[in-house]
């Protein structure tokens, strides 16, 4: 071929220089048909020294092979250039090959770093996709084709996306698969924009199958083209058995000509682009007689104008229509009742006041319906929160009672006791609320005086009990000063016991004073206190512990001064005698409460004392807790043994 002579002389030239011992060239031959052909040369030259003597080559054709490979490089040319991504792999899914466009379809900067990150085809999806992408290519090796799948495959930032899939097979000479070819797709917005249609159209469909309205589409003269399967539940008809039918059918004679007649006319002759009518009606059902439907009817026209079809949605309203009547029924009683009464719809908003109302608050019927109560009964000393409160109870409770501080229209305040009941459907669904109303204003002004003459009497109370401990600190202070006086032991310590008794009495006041609780007090806290005081009068070089187990318990006055007086003279005694021949001793006192019976239990680990002696002895001491026992009707005992110690236990039924 002309083109090529230069380039077969010049390899030739070359070996003949002996610049290489043989050569190899391809290059073009015209034959004696005209026709060119594709020829692999190769040749040797043969030397005498440095002197060419002969050259020996053969010629091959490779015509075929050329044309090939010139269709291959075409096929290479539009895979790279493709807009889809191209992948080759052998049957275990190692790749061999992808195109710059799946570099860019999963994020990746080249094909090298590709391949590098995901060697196998199934390295490309996500998770619920790879069992679908392993069975692609296992469809692919074993029957050479596979079904329409698109999978979700994921970027190197980790983003998805959803590729459409194509695949096929490589075969070798023996028609062996022993490789695959995928295609693919980014449909990632085409997915999306179908995904959701389909759910706006399944939406749309379980909206029209399952609402409680009624849509129907109906031709120009109004015979049904169309009717939602919601009908059935309401009528008793199913679609099928009114398409083709005209409504009219099934209106009460008494309203054929108010609800046809007048709202095809209208329509017709309506100035309005889009008029919409509504009408309540009865409607003749399957089996049930007549019910009230609620209906709103609009009519579609064409572009010239013309009304092509109408658009009716219904509602059954019978309920509501019973209820009305009910209402009415009952507003005629609640007219001349002496409560005030307000009827609402399900929101709260005022549909009618009874006389009475009126009456009170001075505001009429006209201007207050359609609002709701607490926006124009409400003030300056309004309890906001309990307005809202009122509200939430009644959306969990069908019955909310209560008091509440309204205004009237002449910004006078007044107290009403209120009940509020809901009207329910048969569904069970709140169409009304009925709520009855008491002034109350002067039975609340009546709490109001009972409240202050209650206060003053407790701060009278207060002051008693402070000046009566005030005396009895002071006769304390008498009988101290009289004890550093006392040169006589025995006085010193009769006095000593006498100041403790008064002190406990006197802690019992002090607690009621401090407290403001003038019926009952903590016998915990009064326990240890007297305790203490106890401790502080008989302090001595001994060291004497005091275990306490108290739990809180309160106890009426009556019963607690008594109850502290013996509480004092156990404590007392155990000081003075338990331990005149010890240095130490441990003190137990348990205060508790089980059922309706307050417990008491003292121990001490002291020389004990011969209880039959003491009673023959008509010991003081035990005579006075017998006596304090009996006056709060408490059942007691005492156990001592010889160097063991002594037990005190005490039962008493208290309610608290």
């Amino acid at each position: 071929h002309p083109e090529d002579i230069d380039t077969v002389q010049n390899a030739v030239n070359k070996a003949l220089e002996g610049l290489a011992k043989s050569y190899k060239v391809e290059h073009r031959i015209i034959n004696a048909n005209g026709n060119i052909k594709h020829i692999l040369e190769s040749g040797e030259v043969f030397f005498e020294g440095d002197t060419p003597i002969r050259m020996m080559g053969v010629a091959q054709d490779i015509t075929d092979r050329v044309h090939k490979q010139d269709e291959l490089a075409k096929v290479y040319s539009a895979i790279e250039s493709s807009i889809n991504a191209v992948f080759i792999a052998d049957i275990n899914g190692d790749i061999n090959y992808a195109n710059p466009s799946a570099a860019k379809m999963w994020g990746y900067k080249s094909v090298n770093e590709l391949i590098l990150a995901k060697p196998n085809a199934l390295d490309y999806w996500s998770e619920k996709s790879v069992i679908k992408a392993s069975k692609v290519l296992q469809d692919l090796v074993q029957k050479g084709t596979h079904r329409k799948i698109h999978l979700e495959g994921i970027k190197k930032n980790g983003t998805t996306f959803i590729a459409d899939l194509k695949g096929s097979c490589i075969y070798n000479d023996k028609g062996k698969v022993i490789g695959v070819v995928g295609s693919f797709l980014d449909i990632t917005r085409e997915y999306k924009t179908h995904k959701h249609i389909k759910e706006s159209e399944q939406k749309f469909r379980s909206i029209v199958e399952n609402m409680t309205d009624v849509i129907c589409l109906h031709d120009a003269k109004g015979f049904y083209k169309w009717v939602s399967p919601s009908i059935f539940k309401i009528t008793g008809y199913t679609a099928d058995e009114l398409i083709g039918k005209h409504p009219i059918k099934f209106f009460h004679p008494d309203e054929i000509e108010s609800i046809h007649i007048n709202l095809y006319n209208k329509a017709i002759n309506s100035k309005e682009k889009n008029p919409v009518s509504s009408v309540t009606f009865r409607f003749k059902t399957k089996e049930k007689g007549y019910i009230w439907l609620e209906t709103t009817y609009k009519p579609i026209y064409n572009k010239s104008g013309k009304i092509t079809q109408f658009e009716t949605s219904s509602r059954d309203v019978s309920e509501k229509i019973k209820y009305e009547i009910e209402i009415k029924k009952l507003s005629n009683v609640a007219l001349k009742t002496g409560f005030t009464v307000i009827i609402t719809n399900n929101k709260g908003e005022i549909i009618w006041v009874n006389q009475a109302f009126e009456k009170t608050t001075g505001y009429k019927l006209d201007e207050i319906a359609g609002k709701l109560p607490h926006s124009f009964l409400s003030g300056k000393k309004s309890d906001i929160q309990q307005q809202e409160q009122i509200m939430n109870d009644l959306l969990s409770n069908n019955r909310v009672t209560g008091e509440i501080l309204n205004y009237k229209k002449n910004g006078e305040s007044f107290w009403f006791e209120y009940d509020i009941v809901g009207v329910l459907d048969n569904n069970g669904s709140v169409i009304n609320y009925i709520s009855t109303q008491i002034d109350i204003t002067e039975r609340k002004k009546l709490q109001l005086q009972l409240v202050k003459s209650n206060n003053e009497k407790e701060v009278l109370l207060s002051e008693v009990h402070h000046r009566v401990k005030n005396n009895l600190q002071i006769v304390s202070g008498l009988i101290e000063l009289q004890i550093r006086k006392a040169t006589d032991t025995t006085l010193k310590n009769e006095l000593k016991e006498t100041k403790s008794r008064i002190q406990s009495i006197s802690l019992v006041h002090e607690r009621l004073y401090q407290n403001n609780n003038f019926s009952s007090i903590d016998l915990k806290q009064y326990f240890n206190a007297i305790l203490n005081e106890i401790k502080d009068l008989f302090s001595s070089n001994k060291c004497i512990k005091i275990n306490l187990e108290i739990h809180p318990i309160n106890m009426e006055i009556n019963k607690a001064i008594p109850l502290g007086l013996l509480v004092n003279e156990i404590i007392s005694n155990i000081y003075k005698h338990a331990y005149v021949a010890l240095n130490e001793g441990e003190i137990s006192f348990k205060l508790y409460k089980h059922k309706n019976q307050l417990l008491l239990e003292i121990n001490d680990n002291g020389i004990g004392f011969d209880i039959n002696h003491k009673i023959k002895e008509q010991s003081i001491g035990l005579k006075l807790i017998e006596a304090l026992a009996n006056q709060i009707d408490a059942k007691w005992s005492v156990k001592s043994e010889k160097n063991k110690g002594t037990t005190y236990k005490l039962e008493l039924a208290i309610y608290e």
